[in-house]
């Protein structure tokens, strides 16, 4: 058993980086991950190697939010792990977490 079986996790920013190597150590630890980026190619090689979920979303577009989050609650019913690794460079300071 994973550290993290049957945990469900949302990875932002996701496609690279740290974002990539914490959605591959999540799923190697038994969570079902969801991630998000704005990178296809990248995220379409991270589905294939861990059988996470991927979903296209910019972090700063808080629109695309609730079509996230619906998406979590539809496929996996609840929440209990986010890691906000996305960055932004919209320059606007007043972002909201």
């Amino acid at each position: 058993m994973g550290k993290l079986d049957n945990k469900v996790a949302l990875v932002t920013g996701g496609t690279n980086g740290i974002g990539a190597v914490t959605v591959r150590r999540l799923t190697a630890d038994g969570a079902k991950v969801v991630f998000t980026g704005s990178n296809r190619q990248a995220a379409d090689k991270i589905c294939a190697e861990t059988g996470a979920d991927f979903f296209a979303h910019r972090v700063e577009d808080a629109d695309a939010w609730p079509a996230l989050m619906a998406m979590i609650a539809d496929r996996h019913g609840r929440l209990d792990v986010c890691f906000a690794n996305a960055g932004t460079n919209a320059g606007d300071s007043d972002i909201e977490t």
